[in-house]
């Protein structure tokens, strides 16, 4: 299997290893309503291994995105900028539910205990998160800024299939929408990587 096909297919087993959040978090809401979290044991790691796996799988993605963009696996297509769109969006609605996770594990975690290792582990990965978010948002503006002497000669291009900068009008146009959709994208996933980091930031507080 190509590697470009293997993030895609990363792509869609990352959307459904997670429920929509509004659907989740209205359930679970009433699942809390019944539950006493404060009574967990000081020792109950289970709830904080399932976040730091999930933490660690939109890191993969994350990293696979990036190596897509800079096209390690070869020339980047409008297909693979439409697949990497794709995944930050995914990767930006686990982080919302992953940042409501921490805020419902925080009366379960206790200082001094495992759980601390764990909040430690969620934490680090938190500030791992937004920093590819951030080397993501950098790598489109470059793209955006690269595109701008093609795209200044584009409209005076009159004739169908007539090239601009070695690419043909069409394909500059389409790369261009491309990297505005990726830019789109990673706004929404730079804000909800803070939301995690803050939310992160109080588990960590409570562990130490």
């Amino acid at each position: 299997m190509e590697p470009k096909k293997e993030f895609i297919m990363a792509i869609m087993a990352a959307a459904l290893t997670f429920p929509s959040f509004p659907a989740f978090a209205g359930g679970a809401a009433q699942e809390a309503a019944g539950r006493d979290i404060t009574s967990a044991a000081a020792d109950d790691t289970a709830g904080l291994r399932d976040i730091l796996t999930k933490l660690m799988r939109q890191d993969e993605l994350l990293d696979e995105a990036v190596e897509n963009l800079q096209g390690a696996n070869g020339p980047v297509t409008v297909k693979d900028l439409s697949a990497v769109r794709n995944a930050l969006r995914v990767v930006r609605k686990n982080l919302d539910h992953i940042s409501w996770l921490n805020k419902e594990h925080l009366a379960a975690v206790k200082p001094g205990s495992e759980t601390g290792k764990y909040a430690r582990a969620i934490l680090s990965y938190s500030g791992r998160i937004s920093r590819k978010s951030a080397a993501i948002s950098a790598i489109a503006a470059r793209a955006a800024a690269g595109n701008k002497p093609a795209l200044r000669d584009a409209p005076s291009s009159k004739t169908p299939g007539k090239r601009a900068g070695g690419k043909s009008v069409r394909l500059i146009l389409a790369e261009k929408d491309a990297w505005a959709g990726i830019a789109a994208e990673t706004k929404g996933l730079k804000s909800s990587s803070r939301k995690l980091n803050a939310a992160s930031r109080w588990l960590h507080v409570v562990s130490r």
